[in-house]
């Protein structure tokens, strides 16, 4: 791979990483807004929702370092 090759995929790895930063930071909004506006119960399936989710984004983002360091 050349070394242009390795900073576009550098660039498209970061970029889903702020998208992924993004999304954890739009969930905690809506988590911290609804524990304000709903019931417990309401904010436990939402959390459990965002717990999930966001652990995705963590197992990916790991993958994503491990390819990386794989490469390197």
């Amino acid at each position: 791979m050349t070394e242009a090759e390795n900073k576009k995929e550098n660039r498209e790895h970061l970029e889903m990483i702020r998208k992924a930063m993004d999304l954890i930071d739009d969930r905690v909004f809506l988590i911290l807004n609804s524990v304000e506006i709903e019931s417990a119960r309401g904010w436990v399936a939402q959390f459990r929702r965002a717990h999930n989710e966001l652990g995705e984004m963590i197992t990916h983002l790991a993958d994503l370092a491990g390819i990386q360091e794989d490469e390197e």
